[in-house]
């Protein structure tokens, strides 16, 4: 089961790992974008599952993540902390999935981030943190100290 797991979550990051943080001038007022800055400051550090099967890494809007040994840059994120649940959106920019855009949600709480994400091309976003086979993931990490 582990290993369909891991093989779910390679190819949702494959299909992410080039992505581009959106212009702050796409969010609706300075206080938005405000917002996005304090969050990406907040989710500055490395992250992983209990298992260490999945490693996230952010450096502003640079994400770096790992998935059973494999490895991939993206950058992020629209985010709308103030969306219940908040809001993180991934454009992708290049391979077969240019131009279509991964929606999701997430919570941060404490050393707890959950990252739910619809793949690309997938025109909703999810309302729960709930995973759904070939449409949507969920990654639950803990800040690495």
């Amino acid at each position: 089961m582990m290993k369909a797991i891991t093989l779910r979550l390679f190819a949702l990051l494959a299909l992410v790992s080039v992505m581009t943080l959106a212009p702050a001038s796409v969010l609706t007022s300075s206080a938005q974008a405000d917002d996005a800055t304090d969050v990406l400051k907040t989710l500055k550090g490395s992250w992983t599952t209990d298992d260490n099967e999945a490693k996230w890494s952010f450096d502003g809007d640079k994400v770096k993540t790992s998935v059973g040994g494999n490895d991939y840059v993206s950058k992020a994120i629209v985010i709308d902390a103030k969306a219940k649940p908040a809001k993180i959106d991934f454009e992708v920019k290049e391979g077969d999935q240019a131009g279509a855009t991964a929606y999701g949600i997430y919570k941060l709480e404490g050393d707890d981030l959950t990252i739910c994400i619809a793949v690309p091309g997938v025109n909703t976003r999810p309302t729960e943190f709930a995973a759904k086979e070939g449409e949507v993931y969920v990654f639950k990490l803990k800040r690495k100290k």
